[in-house]
């Protein structure tokens, strides 16, 4: 009976050494597990900010998309203006030529008015 009673001492004890690793083995993986569900949600915080500053990043393309679009625009409008502003340059230094050709065109017509005065006082001073 003794022999019996230590025999089941014993497979008592290796039963409760058995638990204990059960034990000890359960809780390294419940604290494992903890470490993981923290590094998890760790990450999916990361990729939430990563997809946050993508969209921000998207949104900033478009922005720039939009503005080079409108300086296009603008530089098209400006090339216009220049053009128009060329040609009524044209315009002008063409009138101020033709200006000039009037003027000269005047002048001798004075001149010859002129001329004929002097002729015709020469004339009179003549016949008198």
């Amino acid at each position: 009976i003794i022999k019996k009673e230590f025999d089941k001492q014993q497979q008592i004890n290796q039963l409760n050494d058995k638990v204990q690793h059960l034990e000890s083995w359960m809780k390294e993986t419940k604290e494992e597990y903890q470490i993981m569900t923290q590094n998890y949600n760790i990450l999916m915080v990361q990729k939430q900010q990563t997809q946050i500053g993508m969209n921000q990043l998207q949104q900033e393309i478009k922005t720039l998309k939009s503005e080079n679009g409108s300086l296009g625009q603008t530089v098209k409008d400006l090339q216009c203006k220049l053009f128009q502003s060329e040609m009524k340059n044209q315009e002008q230094q063409q009138l101020m030529v033709m200006m000039n050709e009037q003027q000269i065109q005047n002048q001798r017509v004075n001149m010859q008015y002129e001329q004929q005065c002097v002729q015709l006082m020469m004339k009179q001073q003549v016949t008198q």
